[in-house]
């Protein structure tokens, strides 16, 4: 497959730590850095090198604020710590367009692993529904239950989605989806799945 750009790289602010020299830019999720020094940014590891190699120094950013304020703004950077030397976490965003041909490929490819993932996934959670239950009497939250999401978590996603554009909100609505079909094929009793098994 040979898709090209819809839409350039661009790096997404995921989370901003407090007291940290993004903050006090009044950076926040949902914002873009878009260059450092003049040098355009489009993925985690050309941020990270640039914060590694200039730490303890004063830079130049240009940064994109609430959608479509673009500004350049200086910040000094820390020292390299636990909390980072910008304190950001950072996620590329991009849109790939496709000829109708590679189109369907690229969909069958990606619903295709949407849906082993979620077999996996809920089979795994079998697999280990002891250790679930016995944390339940347990101070600390199994990783498996602390990375479930309900219909609450379901809503903070979407509304962080929101702010991506509408392809983003269906794309999260196509996972559900591939996921619940995922999950209605296992061959349980209650499931479409133990029906047909």
């Amino acid at each position: 497959l040979h898709p090209s750009y819809a839409q350039p790289k661009e790096l997404l602010l995921g989370t901003v730590g407090a007291n940290s020299p993004a903050a006090s830019l009044g950076l926040k999720r949902g914002d873009y850095i878009l260059a450092a020094n003049g040098t355009s940014l489009s993925s985690d590891e050309q941020l990270r090198d640039f914060t590694s190699s200039h730490a303890g120094q004063t830079v130049t950013l240009k940064v994109r604020q609430n959608g479509t304020n673009v500004q350049t703004r200086q910040v000094k950077l820390r020292q390299p710590s636990d909390q980072g030397i910008l304190g950001v976490t950072t996620q590329p965003v991009y849109k790939l367009r496709y000829n109708l041909g590679e189109a369907v490929i690229a969909a069958a490819w990606i619903t295709g692993t949407l849906f082993v993932a979620t077999v996996v996934a809920v089979v795994g959670l079998i697999i280990h529904l002891p250790s679930l239950i016995m944390g339940l009497f347990s101070s600390q939250i199994p990783a498996a239950a602390a990375s479930a999401s309900g219909p609450v978590g379901i809503i903070v996603i979407l509304t962080s989605l929101s702010s991506l554009g509408l392809s983003y909100i269906f794309l999260f609505m196509a996972n559900i989806s591939v996921a619940l079909a995922g999950f209605n094929v296992l061959p349980l009793p209650a499931l479409d799945g133990g029906r047909l098994a």
